[in-house]
């Protein structure tokens, strides 16, 4: 959308005055030269809670195409949908302490085959992100429906809406993609609490700013402060201000409070995940079709048809879709297993008696990735797993340790140690030797005598 800029021309300026007496004209323009100059000479509002390190670029591209939820649903044979996080405790490898951890489950045909781990205080940004997609969804097929019924220019200004919904679906379905890409990937180098999920943090100052169809330098010439922010502090709230958008969802309207933008308040409350993750987590969102019919279409032909200075669509005729944009897309993300989630996060277990001859276990310490890699190897390999899930452990141990992995020497590392084709000691130190651990705490194993791999003494 273009925005409106003051230009020389548009300013009149009264004629030189051969008079001492200053002209009004003169000094109201000095005036307003002299308040824009002192605004940008004032230093930035800083948050009250700021990211260890700024956002200094945007990953998320910006999208024109608009998506055809229907056909990827059909077409793609890997249809996934993600589960309620579950809060459940890690315990920390190096103080021994217990923290909170989210596990998101995976599911396809609903039944859970993996999961995606989630930074606790990462939680309700995530949901939000999610809750975003299905509304676009839901929205998305609402509109559609609309574009078969009613007048000419009904049915004109309800498939603007829909390609514009259709639009954004694609914008949250890849950075939501691009999320779990880095959520499976994390390094788990730093302490609890002070993880960084990049793409979460773009997504939601982008979403709360409306800067979606923004490049970097024009949204940080609008905003830069926002850019500090840490967008998952509840201290932060405030200074992030309403909500910018009135009706993403339905129209093809920006409206910023700031600017003086027309903001509707009615419907808003339907751009946040309601409190009850069961009446949404599953696809649909109860109530929102009536909703829709009986607040939002109606907002949304009132402004297209007073066909407001701020219109614009999102949506540009022939352009493209990413090519990798949703999870049925190949290849799909390295989602955890539950035997390496159960690994990193209870670690080793004491097995102890108790009265009456019971066992009972304790986990002793969590496991730690970047010390024990090859730990995590011979765990599943000494649970006899399907090969499918021997290859899933293989490879996310691949992308933690390293962000570009040579999957060619990945490849035969683990099907010769499957295979047979290598020993445990050819394959730990190939493994070594590719994810390159050298100088770094890897297991133990037996240097002499049986070529057998003794993690535990």
């Amino acid at each position: 959308m273009a925005r409106t800029k003051h230009t020389a021309s548009s300013i009149s300026r009264s004629p030189r005055s051969t008079k001492t007496k200053k002209s009004k004209g003169s000094s109201s323009i000095r005036k307003r030269a002299a308040a824009v100059m002192g605004a940008r000479s004032r230093p930035l509002p800083r948050p009250p809670k700021e990211l260890a390190q700024a956002i200094s670029s945007f990953s998320i591209p910006i999208n024109r195409a608009e998506a055809v939820p229907e056909d990827f649903l059909v077409n793609h044979t890997l249809h996934l949908t993600y589960g309620a996080p579950e809060d459940l405790q890690v315990i920390d490898p190096d103080d021994k302490k217990a923290y909170t951890m989210c596990r998101v489950p995976v599911k396809q045909d609903g039944q859970v085959f993996g999961y995606v781990p989630l930074p606790f205080r990462y939680k309700d940004l995530w949901l939000e992100l999610c809750y975003n997609v299905v509304a676009y969804a839901t929205v998305w097929k609402l509109w559609n429906d609309e574009c078969k019924k009613g007048t000419a220019k009904q049915m004109r200004m309800a498939t603007v809406c829909r390609q514009n919904s259709g639009t954004m679906l694609v914008t949250h379905m890849h950075a939501r993609l691009m999320a779990v890409d880095q959520l499976v990937a994390m390094r788990h180098d730093v302490k609890p609490g002070a993880e960084r999920v990049p793409i979460l943090d773009e997504w939601k100052v982008r979403h709360v700013r409306d800067w979606f169809g923004m490049t970097f330098r024009e949204a940080s010439g609008e905003g830069q402060e926002f850019l500090l922010a840490d967008p998952t502090s509840t201290e932060n709230k405030a200074f992030f201000g309403k909500l910018i958008k009135s009706s993403p969802i339905f129209t093809s309207l920006q409206g910023n409070a700031e600017r003086d933008w027309a903001v509707e308040n009615e419907g808003l409350d339907m751009m946040a995940p309601p409190e009850d993750l069961q009446t949404w987590i599953a696809g649909e969102i109860q109530g929102f079709k009536e909703k829709f019919h009986a607040i939002l279409k109606p907002q949304a032909y009132s402004e297209l048809n007073r066909k407001s200075k701020y219109f614009y669509t999102r949506h540009e005729d022939g352009a493209r879709l990413p090519q990798r944009w949703h999870e049925g897309h190949h290849p799909p993300p390295h989602y955890w297993t539950k035997g390496q989630w159960d690994w990193m996060a209870k670690g080793d277990v004491a097995i102890a008696y108790r009265r009456f001859y019971l066992l009972t276990s304790a986990c002793l310490a969590g496991n730690d990735y970047w010390q024990k890699p090859l730990d995590l190897v011979y765990d599943v390999l000494s649970r006899d797993v399907e090969y499918e899930e021997f290859l899933s452990v293989i490879n996310s141990i691949s992308i933690i340790l390293q962000e570009s992995p040579r999957w060619d020497q990945v490849k035969i590392a683990r099907q010769g140690l499957w295979m047979g084709e290598m020993t445990w000691r050819e394959s730990v130190d190939l493994l070594r030797q590719i994810w390159e651990l050298t100088g770094r705490i890897t297991g133990p194993w037996q240097e002499e005598g049986e070529d057998v791999y003794t993690p535990y003494g």
